[in-house]
């Protein structure tokens, strides 16, 4: 099936997929914020330059590069991709800091109230995040955790992914005159990039494979979608970079080639009758992301003994609840709005 083709939304589930993706990231945070009774996180057990959590964040951006792409080549309006993404992205996120830093700090601080109303370091946490510079502490709050660096870490990959945007909608503006050509070579810079050792060229300034990689996956995501009518969503993709994964040697390579074969497989999976078969109603995935980290925090805050499995239950089952209340009363009439701006500047 053509990319194209399994674009149109009844010939794919990505939502599903990206339902589990989230869950997935949830799932391998586990075992570093709960009671893990020294059980290794399943995949980095065998693999052990990754971990089920970042392969998750991979997909994300692939799927993320291809639809985000598709949408702004189909549309070819820069006032509705831009209305359109900040709709999509801010509002359930604002809400999830203002959340944090207004109910659950002055709730579970080992500060008083007024101390921690007080603090600096509360309104940075709000007021600088929400401009993207991420801050991950709140004053007092979750000290005694097992991980007592970050109220909400899963945050940390957002303003990658605004980025992403912005670099998609730069690119686009330069390019969108002169074919699929020059496009899909800037595509194929980014993947290269890294394998050369200049990752530090792209947008993603840092040393850590786990951060620069994902600017490949979008890029391979973009790339499938600026010639959605040339490549197919297949398993020979994937095999192809399993293939190429075993019988590289350079670590970076190897290490893209393995997201590579894990995000053209789900992407594959998400196209097989199975999976369409199983509709999904709200998409979820976001809201999940946004508020799983959180809620695995709160749950050993308050629940330190329960066992990694109980836990893990618990936060994926409060999540999808936190999940679906953040679709329905944030995301869906924020996009809602978003869609009346964006009709405004149909051309």
């Amino acid at each position: 099936m053509l990319v194209k083709d399994a674009l149109k939304r009844d010939n794919n589930n990505l939502d599903l997929i990206r339902i589990f993706c989230a869950i997935s990231v949830i799932f391998a945070h586990s075992y570093y914020l709960a009671n893990s009774d020294g059980a290794q996180e399943p995949v980095q057990s065998v693999f052990t330059f990754t971990y089920t959590g970042s392969i998750a964040v991979k997909i994300f951006f692939f799927i993320s590069g291809m639809l985000v792409t598709n949408s702004l080549l189909t549309t070819r309006n820069i006032p509705h991709f831009i209305s359109s993404r900040f709709f999509r992205i801010f509002p359930a996120f604002i809400f999830v800091l203002l959340f944090a830093t207004f109910i659950v700090g002055p709730l579970l601080t080992t500060h008083s109230m007024t101390s921690y109303l007080k603090d600096t370091l509360t309104y940075s946490y709000l007021f600088k995040s929400s401009y993207l510079d991420m801050q991950f502490f709140l004053p007092g709050v979750f000290e005694e955790n097992i991980y007592k660096s970050s109220v909400n870490g899963s945050l940390w990959t957002i303003p990658y992914e605004v980025a992403s945007y912005v670099v998609l909608l730069a690119c686009y503006m330069i390019t969108q005159s002169r074919g699929r050509i020059i496009p899909s070579i800037i595509c194929l810079s980014i993947i290269a990039l890294p394998v050369l050792g200049w990752n530090k060229l792209i947008f993603i300034n840092n040393d850590n494979a786990d951060v620069f990689l994902m600017a490949p996956c979008f890029a391979l995501g973009a790339l499938y979608a600026i010639n959605k009518d040339k490549i197919y969503i297949s398993p020979h993709a994937p095999i192809g970079f399993a293939i190429l994964y075993n019988f590289v040697s350079d670590p970076t390579l190897k290490h893209m080639l393995f997201y590579f074969c894990a995000c053209t497989f789900f992407v594959y999976l998400s196209t097989t009758k199975i999976i369409k078969s199983v509709r999904i109603k709200h998409d979820v995935s976001y809201g999940v992301y946004l508020w799983g980290f959180l809620i695995q925090q709160i749950t050993f805050r308050l629940l330190p003994d329960i066992n990694l499995y109980l836990n893990q239950v618990l936060c994926i089952a409060l999540s999808l609840i936190a999940g679906l209340i953040s679709f329905i009363a944030i995301e869906k009439p924020a996009m809602d709005i978003g869609k009346k701006i964006s009709n405004k500047f149909r051309y």
